[in-house]
């Protein structure tokens, strides 16, 4: 029987480099939305796998990709990424998971300052 991690094993150069990356690919972003796309949820619903992703321009001429951001996501944020379901592993229940996740990813990339919380409301999210 398989062990059950709740947190993933990344280094801090790993998670810094993660971050550095996504922050660089959203500067792309058509606007500041990430999209979450619930791939698996445990019988019981308090764990689910969601993969994250964004709507990049990729040339100067409108033309727009889908960008999936999940595993650099889970990086960014020390959790686990679930290889058979192609997401982040997110447990608990009783609120918008997609919200909470892209909040405190929002939160990892551009943090904030005690005088406004505005890091966190940086990216919106959106499920599809």
């Amino acid at each position: 029987m398989r062990k059950r991690e709740t947190k993933a094993q990344v280094t801090a150069r790993e998670a810094a480099e993660a971050r550095q990356m996504l922050i660089k690919m959203l500067e792309t972003a058509v606007r500041p939305e990430v999209l979450c796309i619930l791939r698996h949820e445990s019988r019981s619903g308090m764990r689910r796998v969601i993969d994250l992703a964004f709507v990049a321009k990729i040339d100067d001429k409108g033309e727009t990709d889908l960008c999936r951001i999940g595993y650099k996501a889970a990086k960014v944020l020390g959790w686990r990424y679930d290889d058979q379901h192609n997401g982040v592993v997110v447990d608990g229940c009783g609120m918008d998971m997609g919200f909470d996740l892209v909040y405190r990813l929002s939160h990892a990339l551009y943090g904030h300052s005690l005088e406004s919380d505005q890091g966190g409301y940086k990216l919106k999210h959106r499920w599809l």
